[in-house]
């Protein structure tokens, strides 16, 4: 029968839990170490968005205050804030003087102040028509 060498058999028991209590020691240290590597979304502060409506609030423009009711514009981070049109509001001019970002007007009058020189233009184009049906 061949004898071993206890000596050598403590050594090598001795390496083999080092090497798995270090093991375990680099487990410890790596997880958390990866978990705070994790991409974290940065919050940036909306943007600021500006409508000039062609006329007082009312339900031509329901679908504009539904999006912002519902969340639409702030799950896109964009502050919608509408300016309130009306009779002999000139719809253009905060357009052009930067107090509005965006404006609703009708066709013809997008290309009439288009031919006087202003730098419009259209991005959209919304209509809307009541159909009338003769019922029997």
């Amino acid at each position: 029968m061949k004898k071993y060498n206890n000596n050598f058999i403590n050594k090598t028991l001795k390496f083999y839990k080092l090497t798995i209590f270090l093991f375990f020691c680099l487990i410890l240290f790596i997880v958390p170490l990866v978990q705070g590597c994790t991409t974290q979304e940065v919050k940036l502060p909306p943007d600021e968005v500006t409508v000039q409506l062609k006329w007082v609030h009312q339900s031509q423009f329901a679908g504009l205050y539904v999006a912002q009711q519902k969340g639409y514009y702030a799950d896109e981070n964009i502050n919608v804030k509408f300016i309130e049109g009306g009779q002999g509001i000139d719809v253009v001019e905060p357009l052009l003087n930067g107090q509005a970002d965006f404006t609703i007007i009708s066709p013809e009058f997008l290309i009439t102040e288009h031919s006087k020189g202003a730098p419009i233009w259209a991005i959209a184009a919304i209509t809307g028509e009541v159909l009338w049906y003769l019922c029997l």
